[in-house]
Protein backbone atom coordinates (compact mmCIF):
# COMPACT_ATOMS: atom_id res chain seq x y z
CA UNK A 1 0.00 0.00 0.00
CA UNK A 2 1.73 3.34 -0.99
CA UNK A 3 1.07 6.87 0.99
CA UNK A 4 -0.98 8.18 -1.85
CA UNK A 5 -3.72 5.44 -1.49
CA UNK A 6 -3.10 5.33 2.73
CA UNK A 7 -3.79 9.51 2.95
CA UNK A 8 -7.12 8.81 0.71
CA UNK A 9 -8.22 6.25 2.65
CA UNK A 10 -7.93 8.35 5.97
CA UNK A 11 -9.15 11.21 4.19
CA UNK A 12 -12.14 9.27 3.35
CA UNK A 13 -12.33 7.17 6.35
CA UNK A 14 -12.59 10.62 8.58
CA UNK A 15 -15.37 11.33 7.24
CA UNK A 16 -16.97 8.06 7.64
CA UNK A 17 -16.72 8.03 11.18
CA UNK A 18 -17.44 11.60 12.04
CA UNK A 19 -20.85 10.72 9.97
CA UNK A 20 -21.26 7.26 12.58
CA UNK A 21 -19.90 9.29 15.04
CA UNK A 22 -23.36 10.36 16.94
CA UNK A 23 -24.74 6.76 16.51
CA UNK A 24 -23.11 6.38 20.21
CA UNK A 25 -25.01 8.44 21.54
CA UNK A 26 -28.43 7.33 19.10
CA UNK A 27 -29.06 3.88 21.08
CA UNK A 28 -29.09 6.09 24.17
CA UNK A 29 -31.57 8.50 22.59
CA UNK A 30 -33.91 5.98 21.18
CA UNK A 31 -33.86 3.91 24.61
CA UNK A 32 -34.98 7.03 25.82
CA UNK A 33 -37.66 8.00 23.86
CA UNK A 34 -39.02 4.21 24.33
CA UNK A 35 -39.35 5.27 28.08
CA UNK A 36 -40.24 8.83 28.02
CA UNK A 37 -42.33 9.12 24.66
CA UNK A 38 -43.93 6.22 24.15
CA UNK A 39 -44.00 4.86 27.53
CA UNK A 40 -43.14 1.02 26.07
CA UNK A 41 -43.24 -1.82 27.94
CA UNK A 42 -39.95 -4.10 29.06
CA UNK A 43 -40.01 -6.10 25.98
CA UNK A 44 -39.45 -3.10 23.61
CA UNK A 45 -37.27 -1.25 26.30
CA UNK A 46 -34.98 -5.18 25.93
CA UNK A 47 -34.85 -5.12 21.91
CA UNK A 48 -33.97 -1.43 21.98
CA UNK A 49 -31.52 -2.06 24.76
CA UNK A 50 -29.86 -4.96 22.56
CA UNK A 51 -30.22 -3.34 19.27
CA UNK A 52 -26.11 -3.07 19.33
CA UNK A 53 -25.05 -6.12 21.06
CA UNK A 54 -27.66 -8.60 18.64
CA UNK A 55 -25.83 -6.92 15.97
CA UNK A 56 -22.23 -7.50 16.84
CA UNK A 57 -24.07 -11.31 17.46
CA UNK A 58 -25.22 -11.41 14.04
CA UNK A 59 -21.45 -10.55 12.54
CA UNK A 60 -20.50 -13.97 11.44
CA UNK A 61 -23.61 -14.23 9.14
CA UNK A 62 -23.44 -10.72 7.92
CA UNK A 63 -19.93 -11.35 6.56
CA UNK A 64 -20.68 -14.77 5.09
CA UNK A 65 -23.62 -12.92 3.02
CA UNK A 66 -21.48 -10.13 2.04
CA UNK A 67 -18.38 -13.11 0.85
CA UNK A 68 -21.08 -14.59 -0.76
CA UNK A 69 -22.53 -11.64 -3.05
CA UNK A 70 -19.07 -11.23 -4.26
CA UNK A 71 -18.98 -7.70 -3.58
CA UNK A 72 -16.32 -5.60 -1.84
CA UNK A 73 -15.50 -4.23 1.47
CA UNK A 74 -16.61 -0.96 0.22
CA UNK A 75 -19.60 -1.82 -1.47
CA UNK A 76 -20.92 -3.75 1.50
CA UNK A 77 -20.27 -1.35 3.66
CA UNK A 78 -21.95 1.37 1.79
CA UNK A 79 -25.08 -0.71 1.54
CA UNK A 80 -25.37 -1.64 5.49
CA UNK A 81 -25.45 2.08 5.34
CA UNK A 82 -27.51 3.04 2.85
CA UNK A 83 -30.26 0.35 5.04
CA UNK A 84 -29.44 2.08 7.89
CA UNK A 85 -30.51 5.15 6.94
CA UNK A 86 -34.04 4.00 5.73
CA UNK A 87 -34.31 2.22 9.30
CA UNK A 88 -33.55 5.90 11.25
CA UNK A 89 -35.46 7.72 9.08
CA UNK A 90 -38.44 5.01 9.61
CA UNK A 91 -37.42 6.20 13.34
CA UNK A 92 -38.00 10.01 12.68
CA UNK A 93 -41.66 9.19 10.69
CA UNK A 94 -43.27 6.66 12.39
CA UNK A 95 -46.17 6.92 15.41
CA UNK A 96 -45.22 3.73 17.71
CA UNK A 97 -43.08 1.89 19.67
CA UNK A 98 -43.22 -0.84 16.73
CA UNK A 99 -41.72 1.91 14.03
CA UNK A 100 -39.04 2.77 16.62
CA UNK A 101 -38.06 -1.06 17.18
CA UNK A 102 -37.70 -1.60 13.49
CA UNK A 103 -36.06 1.15 12.94
CA UNK A 104 -33.84 0.69 15.52
CA UNK A 105 -32.80 -2.79 14.19
CA UNK A 106 -32.32 -1.46 10.83
CA UNK A 107 -29.96 1.18 11.98
CA UNK A 108 -28.45 0.60 14.55
CA UNK A 109 -28.01 -3.44 14.72
CA UNK A 110 -27.10 -3.51 10.70
CA UNK A 111 -24.40 -0.84 11.73
CA UNK A 112 -22.52 -3.12 14.40
CA UNK A 113 -22.75 -6.26 12.25
CA UNK A 114 -20.06 -4.92 10.02
CA UNK A 115 -17.36 -3.74 12.27
CA UNK A 116 -15.29 -6.40 11.19
CA UNK A 117 -14.97 -5.16 7.48
CA UNK A 118 -13.64 -1.55 8.87
CA UNK A 119 -11.19 -3.28 10.88
CA UNK A 120 -10.19 -5.44 7.93
CA UNK A 121 -9.86 -2.27 5.80
CA UNK A 122 -7.49 -1.02 8.30
CA UNK A 123 -5.14 -3.67 8.23
CA UNK A 124 -5.58 -3.40 4.23
CA UNK A 125 -4.61 0.12 4.21
CA UNK A 126 -1.98 1.17 6.89
CA UNK A 127 1.29 -0.54 8.33
CA UNK A 128 1.13 -1.74 11.65
CA UNK A 129 3.51 0.57 13.17
CA UNK A 130 0.84 3.46 12.18
CA UNK A 131 -2.73 2.54 13.02
CA UNK A 132 -2.89 3.06 16.45
CA UNK A 133 -1.19 7.06 15.91
CA UNK A 134 -3.92 7.38 13.08
CA UNK A 135 -6.58 5.94 14.39
CA UNK A 136 -6.51 7.80 17.05
CA UNK A 137 -5.91 10.93 15.38
CA UNK A 138 -9.29 10.42 13.66
CA UNK A 139 -10.92 9.26 16.54
CA UNK A 140 -10.66 12.95 18.42
CA UNK A 141 -11.84 14.18 15.06
CA UNK A 142 -14.99 12.01 14.93
CA UNK A 143 -15.44 12.40 18.89
CA UNK A 144 -15.10 15.70 18.98
CA UNK A 145 -18.55 16.36 16.19
CA UNK A 146 -20.04 13.33 18.06
CA UNK A 147 -19.57 15.50 21.57
CA UNK A 148 -20.95 19.08 19.54
CA UNK A 149 -23.55 16.59 18.49
CA UNK A 150 -24.38 15.44 21.61
CA UNK A 151 -24.81 18.84 22.95
CA UNK A 152 -26.86 19.83 20.81
CA UNK A 153 -29.24 16.70 21.30
CA UNK A 154 -29.26 18.10 24.62
CA UNK A 155 -30.07 21.40 24.21
CA UNK A 156 -32.63 20.33 21.20
CA UNK A 157 -34.59 17.76 22.98
CA UNK A 158 -34.32 20.54 26.32
CA UNK A 159 -37.06 18.92 28.83
CA UNK A 160 -39.46 17.95 25.89
CA UNK A 161 -38.37 14.01 24.50
CA UNK A 162 -41.01 14.73 21.85
CA UNK A 163 -38.42 16.84 19.62
CA UNK A 164 -36.50 13.66 18.96
CA UNK A 165 -37.84 13.01 15.39
CA UNK A 166 -35.41 16.25 13.96
CA UNK A 167 -32.46 14.22 15.81
CA UNK A 168 -33.25 10.98 14.02
CA UNK A 169 -33.67 12.86 10.48
CA UNK A 170 -30.28 13.96 10.74
CA UNK A 171 -28.97 10.48 11.86
CA UNK A 172 -30.48 9.75 8.65
CA UNK A 173 -28.79 11.76 6.50
CA UNK A 174 -25.83 10.95 8.36
CA UNK A 175 -25.55 7.50 7.37
CA UNK A 176 -25.99 8.24 3.80
CA UNK A 177 -23.11 10.40 3.81
CA UNK A 178 -21.11 7.77 5.18
CA UNK A 179 -22.25 5.12 2.63
CA UNK A 180 -20.71 7.61 -0.03
CA UNK A 181 -17.14 8.28 1.84
CA UNK A 182 -17.18 4.23 2.02
CA UNK A 183 -17.99 4.01 -1.25
CA UNK A 184 -14.55 5.80 -2.42
CA UNK A 185 -12.34 3.86 -1.03
CA UNK A 186 -11.01 1.00 -3.23
CA UNK A 187 -10.92 -2.30 -1.45
CA UNK A 188 -10.65 -5.77 -2.10
CA UNK A 189 -13.41 -8.58 -2.57
CA UNK A 190 -14.12 -10.88 0.24
CA UNK A 191 -12.81 -14.19 0.54
CA UNK A 192 -15.65 -16.82 -0.60
CA UNK A 193 -17.26 -18.04 2.40
CA UNK A 194 -17.38 -21.64 3.67
CA UNK A 195 -20.82 -22.02 5.57
CA UNK A 196 -23.98 -19.73 4.40
CA UNK A 197 -24.80 -18.45 8.55
CA UNK A 198 -20.92 -17.81 8.99
CA UNK A 199 -20.75 -20.03 12.38
CA UNK A 200 -17.85 -22.01 10.81
CA UNK A 201 -15.65 -18.79 11.59
CA UNK A 202 -16.15 -20.03 15.52
CA UNK A 203 -13.28 -22.73 14.23
CA UNK A 204 -10.89 -19.92 14.73
CA UNK A 205 -10.95 -20.62 18.37
CA UNK A 206 -9.66 -23.81 18.25
CA UNK A 207 -6.83 -23.27 15.70
CA UNK A 208 -5.59 -20.25 17.02
CA UNK A 209 -5.12 -20.62 21.34
CA UNK A 210 -3.84 -17.18 21.66
CA UNK A 211 -6.79 -15.31 19.84
CA UNK A 212 -9.05 -17.93 21.76
CA UNK A 213 -7.61 -16.94 25.40
CA UNK A 214 -7.73 -13.01 24.89
CA UNK A 215 -11.21 -13.29 23.27
CA UNK A 216 -12.52 -15.16 26.53
CA UNK A 217 -10.96 -12.24 28.51
CA UNK A 218 -12.30 -9.82 26.41
CA UNK A 219 -15.94 -11.33 26.14
CA UNK A 220 -16.23 -11.58 30.42
CA UNK A 221 -15.40 -7.54 30.43
CA UNK A 222 -17.47 -6.90 27.36
CA UNK A 223 -20.33 -8.59 28.82
CA UNK A 224 -20.56 -6.63 32.05
CA UNK A 225 -19.64 -3.14 30.28
CA UNK A 226 -22.54 -3.95 27.66
CA UNK A 227 -25.32 -4.76 29.40
CA UNK A 228 -24.93 -2.13 31.83
CA UNK A 229 -25.32 0.57 30.07
CA UNK A 230 -28.79 0.08 29.02
CA UNK A 231 -29.47 -0.08 33.00
CA UNK A 232 -27.64 2.97 33.59
CA UNK A 233 -30.39 4.81 31.06
CA UNK A 234 -33.01 3.04 32.77
CA UNK A 235 -31.66 3.76 35.93
CA UNK A 236 -31.49 7.55 35.37
CA UNK A 237 -34.30 7.66 33.23
CA UNK A 238 -37.13 5.36 34.85
CA UNK A 239 -39.92 7.19 36.74
CA UNK A 240 -38.58 5.50 39.67
CA UNK A 241 -35.59 6.67 39.66
CA UNK A 242 -33.97 7.95 43.26
CA UNK A 243 -33.35 11.42 41.77
CA UNK A 244 -35.35 12.89 38.98
CA UNK A 245 -33.20 13.43 35.54
CA UNK A 246 -34.50 15.59 32.77
CA UNK A 247 -33.58 13.93 29.27
CA UNK A 248 -30.99 16.92 28.50
CA UNK A 249 -29.23 15.87 31.89
CA UNK A 250 -29.27 12.50 31.31
CA UNK A 251 -27.22 12.79 27.79
CA UNK A 252 -24.83 14.98 28.99
CA UNK A 253 -23.93 12.04 32.00
CA UNK A 254 -24.03 9.39 30.09
CA UNK A 255 -22.84 10.76 26.86
CA UNK A 256 -21.11 14.23 26.74
CA UNK A 257 -18.84 13.61 29.44
CA UNK A 258 -17.37 10.33 28.70
CA UNK A 259 -16.54 11.76 24.91
CA UNK A 260 -15.24 14.52 26.44
CA UNK A 261 -12.18 12.40 28.38
CA UNK A 262 -12.20 9.74 25.16
CA UNK A 263 -11.67 12.65 22.74
CA UNK A 264 -8.98 14.05 25.38
CA UNK A 265 -7.00 10.14 25.58
CA UNK A 266 -7.12 9.03 22.61
CA UNK A 267 -4.24 10.26 21.11
CA UNK A 268 -1.95 8.55 23.82
CA UNK A 269 -4.33 5.30 23.87
CA UNK A 270 -2.98 5.20 20.34
CA UNK A 271 0.62 5.75 20.73
CA UNK A 272 0.61 3.03 23.47
CA UNK A 273 -1.29 0.66 21.39
CA UNK A 274 1.72 0.81 18.96
CA UNK A 275 4.76 0.92 21.29
CA UNK A 276 3.49 -1.60 24.03
CA UNK A 277 2.06 -5.20 24.26
CA UNK A 278 -2.05 -5.16 24.12
CA UNK A 279 -1.81 -7.11 27.15
CA UNK A 280 -0.81 -4.49 29.09
CA UNK A 281 -3.27 -2.32 27.57
CA UNK A 282 -6.06 -4.64 27.73
CA UNK A 283 -5.45 -4.78 31.49
CA UNK A 284 -5.77 -1.30 31.71
CA UNK A 285 -9.01 -0.94 30.60
CA UNK A 286 -10.40 -3.31 32.26
CA UNK A 287 -9.74 -2.15 35.32
CA UNK A 288 -11.15 1.48 33.99
CA UNK A 289 -13.97 -0.17 33.09
CA UNK A 290 -14.86 -2.60 36.08
CA UNK A 291 -14.22 0.65 38.39
CA UNK A 292 -16.70 2.91 36.01
CA UNK A 293 -19.32 0.24 36.74
CA UNK A 294 -19.16 -0.19 40.16
CA UNK A 295 -18.63 3.48 40.85
CA UNK A 296 -21.90 4.29 38.50
CA UNK A 297 -24.78 2.74 41.07
CA UNK A 298 -23.67 4.72 44.34
CA UNK A 299 -26.54 6.50 45.75
CA UNK A 300 -25.62 9.90 44.82
CA UNK A 301 -25.71 12.34 41.53
CA UNK A 302 -21.80 13.41 42.06
CA UNK A 303 -20.99 9.32 41.80
CA UNK A 304 -22.51 9.21 38.13
CA UNK A 305 -20.60 11.91 37.07
CA UNK A 306 -17.57 10.86 38.46
CA UNK A 307 -18.11 7.06 36.41
CA UNK A 308 -18.71 9.04 33.22
CA UNK A 309 -15.19 10.21 33.34
CA UNK A 310 -13.29 7.11 34.52
CA UNK A 311 -15.50 5.48 31.21
CA UNK A 312 -14.65 8.58 28.81
CA UNK A 313 -10.77 7.68 29.95
CA UNK A 314 -11.45 3.38 29.19
CA UNK A 315 -13.47 4.23 26.35
CA UNK A 316 -10.74 6.15 24.51
CA UNK A 317 -8.37 3.21 25.26
CA UNK A 318 -11.06 0.65 24.04
CA UNK A 319 -11.81 2.57 20.44
CA UNK A 320 -8.33 2.02 19.52
CA UNK A 321 -8.13 -1.19 21.24
CA UNK A 322 -11.58 -3.07 20.14
CA UNK A 323 -10.78 -1.80 16.48
CA UNK A 324 -8.08 -2.94 15.88
CA UNK A 325 -6.30 -5.35 18.44
CA UNK A 326 -7.23 -8.33 16.23
CA UNK A 327 -4.76 -6.62 13.25
CA UNK A 328 -1.98 -8.25 15.53
CA UNK A 329 -3.36 -11.75 15.81
CA UNK A 330 -4.72 -12.53 12.37
CA UNK A 331 -3.32 -13.16 9.37
CA UNK A 332 -4.02 -10.79 6.57
CA UNK A 333 -6.38 -12.15 4.51
CA UNK A 334 -8.62 -13.48 7.95
CA UNK A 335 -8.88 -10.17 9.80
CA UNK A 336 -12.41 -9.86 8.90
CA UNK A 337 -13.00 -13.31 10.32
CA UNK A 338 -11.15 -12.48 13.31
CA UNK A 339 -13.05 -9.77 13.94
CA UNK A 340 -16.55 -11.59 13.20
CA UNK A 341 -16.01 -13.82 16.07
CA UNK A 342 -14.46 -11.12 17.97
CA UNK A 343 -17.58 -9.07 17.57
CA UNK A 344 -20.05 -12.33 17.62
CA UNK A 345 -19.24 -13.18 21.24
CA UNK A 346 -18.92 -9.34 22.17
CA UNK A 347 -22.93 -9.50 21.15
CA UNK A 348 -23.59 -12.54 22.79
Amino acid sequence: MNQKESQAFLRWELLRQICLAPTESANALLLLVAIQYYESGWAVKAIIAACFTSGLMLSPSALALMQSAKITISQGLALVYLISSLGMLLVAIGDSSTTLVIGAITSLGLIASTLSLVTALWKDKLAQAERGASFGKIQRLSMSYSLFFALFTSWWLGSDISRFRTIAFILSISFIIAAYAIYQVESRQFQPAKASFGLNKLRILKRDNNFAQMTFLWYLIGFANLTTRPLMTEYMGGQKAYTPFDPWMILIILQVIPVVFKAATIPTWGYFFDTHRFLHMRVAINLLFTTAIFVFFLPHPVFQIISAIILGIGQGGSAIAWSLWVTKYAPEESTADYMAVHTFLCGT
